[in-house]
C-alpha cells in the first residue's frame, strides 16, 4: 500500500521557487532519507507534507486519500507525526509528564477537564511503556531542562511516537549530537516497528545512508536523483550537488 504520494508538488514564496515538481511515493514500512545541501528545500518539503505550508500546485496523498487541502490537525489524526529541527519540549516538566501530555493529546480524555489526569490509568500506562522502552525509566522524574541535548532529542522522538503514527517525519534527528548520542538515536530508529513508515531529513550522510532503504537527493527545490544507498554513494550528480558544481535548472 502507498503510504505517501506526492504528484508534481510545487511551492513558491512570492518569486522564490522552493519546491519544483516533486513527485515521490513511499510504501508501508519504508525508510526514506531526504538529503541535500542547505537551501535545497528539505524542510519546506516536510512542512508541505504535514500541512504547515499549502502547496502552490500539485497533489499530496496519504494512504491514497487526497490531503492536499487538509489542515494540520486533520493530517495528524490520519497518522502523521513530526519532529522539528528545534526541539520543542515543556522544559519545566519531567520526562514522564511530557510523555503523558503527548499520549493524552490524541486520547479521548484530551478535552476532559473535570477529572484529574491521574485517574486515566491507560494514558499513564502508555506513557510509562514508551519511557521504559526507550531506556528513560531511570530518568522519568528528571526535569527536561536538566537532560543532555542528546536525551532531549530522544525525548522529542518519543513524544512523536506517542501518537502511534503510521508515518513518522524526523527533521534532522541527529543534529548537534555527539558521536555516542548519534549511535543511540540511529539504533533506536532502526529498532522501530516496520508498521511505522519513516521519512527523515539528515545532514549526516553516513547516518542517512545507514538508516534509509531509499535516498532522495534534493537541490534547488528539485529531485536530482533517488535510489538505494549504495547507488547514491556512487552517483556523480550527488557529488556535484555537495561540492556546489551542479547548476540550477528551470522549472
Amino acid at each position: 500500500m502507498k503510504i505517501l504520494a506526492l504528484d508534481n508538488v510545487c511551492k513558491s514564496f512570492g518569486g522564490l521557487q522552493a519546491l519544483c515538481d516533486i513527485s515521490l511515493e513511499m510504501k508501508t514500512g519504508e525508510r526514506r532519507a531526504i538529503i541535500g545541501p542547505n537551501g535545497a528545500g528539505k524542510t519546506t518539503l516536510f512542512h508541505t507534507i504535514t500541512g504547515i505550508y499549502a502547496p502552490t500546485s500539485g497533489a499530496i496523498y496519504l494512504f491514497e486519500e487526497n490531503i492536499t487541502r487538509l489542515p494540520i490537525h486533520r493530517r495528524a489524526n490520519l497518522g502523521i507525526s513530526q519532529t522539528f529541527q528545534l526541539i520543542n519540549l515543556f522544559r519545566g516538566l519531567t520526562v514522564i509528564e511530557n510523555t503523558i501530555l503527548a499520549v493524552q493529546s490524541f486520547n479521548a480524555v484530551n478535552y476532559t477537564l473535570y477529572r484529574p489526569l491521574s485517574s486515566y490509568k491507560p494514558v499513564i500506562h502508555d506513557a510509562e511503556q514508551l519511557v521504559a522502552g526507550w531506556g528513560f525509566w531511570e530518568k522519568r522524574k528528571a526535569i527536561v531542562s536538566s537532560l543532555s541535548y542528546g536525551d532531549q532529542r530522544l525525548l522529542d522522538i518519543i513524544l512523536a511516537l506517542a501518537r502511534k503514527p503510521r508515518l513518522l517525519l524526523l527533521d534532522e534527528p541527529t543534529s548537534g549530537l555527539a558521536l555516542a548520542e548519534i549511535h543511540t538515536v540511529v539504533s533506536k530508529i532502526n529498532d522501530l516497528s516496520r508498521e511505522i513508515t519513516v521519512l527523515l531529513i539528515e545532514h549526516n550522510m553516513d547516518v542517512a545512508l545507514n538508516l534509509a532503504d531509499t535516498v532522495t537527493v534534493l537541490h534547488m527545490g528539485q529531485i536530482v536523483t533517488e535510489g538505494p544507498p549504495a547507488m547514491i554513494r556512487q552517483d556523480s550528480r550527488v557529488k556535484e550537488v555537495y561540492l556546489g558544481t551542479r547548476r540550477e535548472t528551470k522549472c
